[in-house]
């Protein structure tokens, strides 16, 4: 298989790959005992086996190209210009990264219903770091102005909420590692909860929709200037508020669903640390938010 049928193929898996609302059962709110066939588990496979799988096995037959082609055993000629051992070591990767999905797919298989969603949000954690990077680059980008130049009065309060947002990205982050593997459940948990796939995805979405608001708040907080401070203020505001119901449901069904499935360790009273965890975070979360929405100039009025 040459690279550009590979390339065709792959991007053929991806049209192919139905999204998740097409997937969906139809009773999303009413399959709680389901089990193995809810919606939510049937996607997840359904995505490693299309998506994750075909992609990698692509990878695997072009890598096999690779060698066949350094090593002269080819009659058709590639534009590949790597040496044997190059080849090679591009084949063992893409084999590996090949098994790799093959033990995703297995574990999602065998997974309970909160091992799944961690491996849902393992991506979205560089997300959250990459988000709190750019925050303290715009930070230092405007304390170097600042220096260089007086900030005017709009800039200068851009700053200021901007400082307010990494908080709530640092809490974001440890929301996110208290829910992973080496947070929440260092014991294998009951494989199925009684949440229907709404609630399932509402939990799983979570990190995604989060991260967006934070990267829609900094454009706001970059690109805005004080022509349209009035306007600005009045999206700040709002977005900021969506963010926290964004945490609203499912901060609620981890504490109602997966909290009391978690099994103590050793005598140690792992549910009652799990749950005082969960509310000095909230309460922590709940005044970072608070101080945000404090910060926007409050002698204006936003209509919605």
């Amino acid at each position: 298989m040459s690279y550009t049928q590979t390339s065709r193929l792959t991007a053929r898996t991806h049209e192919e790959a139905e999204p998740r609302s097409t997937l969906a059962s139809p009773a999303g709110n009413n399959d709680q005992h389901f089990n193995e066939l809810k919606p939510s588990r049937l996607y997840g496979l359904h995505y490693h086996l299309t998506i994750f799988f075909l992609e990698d096995i692509c990878s695997v037959c072009y890598a096999y190209c690779e060698v066949l082609q350094a090593a002269k055993l080819s009659k058709i000629k590639y534009d590949i210009k790597d040496d044997v051992f190059l080849a090679r070591e591009h084949m063992f990767e893409a084999t590996d990264t090949c098994f790799e999905a093959i033990e995703r797919a297995i574990n999602w298989l065998r997974g309970s219903e909160l091992d799944n969603i961690q491996v849902a949000w393992t991506d979205q954690r560089y997300d959250i770091d990459n988000n709190l990077g750019k925050y303290l680059d715009f930070v230092d980008r405007k304390r170097d102005s600042n220096n260089q130049r007086q900030l005017t009065p709009f800039d200068e309060q851009m700053l200021k909420l901007a400082k307010l947002v990494i908080p709530i990205i640092k809490l974001h982050g440890l929301f996110i590692d208290k829910l992973s593997e080496r947070g929440m459940n260092r014991k294998p948990l009951p494989k199925f909860t009684t949440m229907c796939t709404d609630q399932l995805n509402t939990i799983d979405e979570l990190p995604e929709k989060v991260n967006d608001i934070i990267w829609t708040l900094l454009g706001v907080l970059s690109d805005s200037d004080s022509t349209e401070e009035e306007s600005t203020y009045r999206v700040l505001s709002q977005t900021m508020q969506s963010l926290d119901n964004q945490f609203k449901d499912p901060f609620l069904l981890i504490l109602i669903y997966f909290l009391p499935i978690v099994p103590d360790t050793d005598g140690f009273p792992t549910r009652k640390y799990f749950n005082d965890w969960f509310v000095t975070w909230k309460t922590s979360f709940t005044i970072a938010i608070s101080n945000f929405i404090s910060a926007v100039p409050a002698f204006r009025h936003y209509p919605s």
